[in-house]
């Protein structure tokens, strides 16, 4: 995902989320990113319905059925003012989420950008956060979520969570 880090004027934003135990992915989407949620297809919605916004301690790694880890990752960078985040997979997946979900210091989710791919080793996202304060430190929370091949486990999604300073 390449996403601007700048500050800019909010545009109609929907105001914060403050999230919970029981906040899903599937929350987040249909709050910042409604039309993108409805148009996934049902089981998809299905899944971010189910998987929890918040980490836990979990081993999140791929494994097939003979417990085999595959290095699936996840990762997240910045540059100047462009954030990069990637989920890379070894085998093709029938599909992968991608969800960048920005947090403000009070740990409200201010924004998210979505991504959703199928039959695909890669899931990118493109697109730019809109109404950061400037001078301000926010969390940016990857989240990869994945359905496997038949053979294949998946213990839950995948985290990646970075701080960065907006201009």
């Amino acid at each position: 995902m390449s996403l601007s880090i700048t500050s800019f004027a909010a545009d109609n934003k929907p105001a914060p989320i403050t999230p919970t135990a029981e906040t899903t992915l599937g929350d987040v989407c249909r709050h910042f990113e409604p039309e993108w949620f409805a148009a996934l297809p049902t089981d998809m919605q299905e899944l971010y319905n189910e998987t929890p916004l918040q980490q836990s301690a979990e081993d999140t790694n791929v494994k097939n059925t003979k417990g085999i880890v595959l290095t699936d990752y996840l990762t997240t960078t910045v540059e100047a003012t462009k954030v990069t985040s990637n989920a890379i997979a070894k085998i093709d997946y029938e599909s992968m989420l991608l969800t960048i979900a920005i947090y403000d210091k009070n740990g409200n989710v201010v924004d998210s950008d979505s991504s959703y791919e199928s039959n695909t080793r890669m899931c990118t996202i493109s697109g730019s956060f809109n109404g950061l304060e400037s001078n301000y430190r926010y969390k940016l929370e990857a989240i990869g979520v994945v359905t496997p091949p038949a053979g294949y486990i998946v213990p839950g999604p995948m985290y990646d969570t970075i701080y960065v300073t907006t201009k």
